[in-house]
């Protein structure tokens, strides 16, 4: 799993996804989502804030293995 570092990320961000996704797993109070596409060719793993408690991305990442998705290729962001 790779790590990209953004510093002054104050900017909101508009994101237009032109193919098919899935919400794959959706947090109760919707403070995480997990966006997939229809092959297992893509991964998001959304947050409404900067960062999610270990345990929870802990436990985000099984069931992304359990379905199936290659998760050491994914790019973990951290912001300031």
């Amino acid at each position: 799993m790779r790590t990209r570092k953004l510093e002054n990320m104050n900017t909101l961000m508009h994101v237009q996804i032109k193919q098919e996704y899935n919400v794959f797993e959706l947090g109760d109070n919707y403070e995480y989502s997990m966006v997939a596409g229809p092959d297992r060719s893509y991964l998001w793993i959304l947050a409404r804030e900067a960062s999610l408690p270990q345990a929870m991305l802990d436990g985000l990442l099984k069931k992304a293995e359990a379905a199936g998705y290659d998760t050491s290729q994914l790019i973990i962001v951290e912001h300031d």
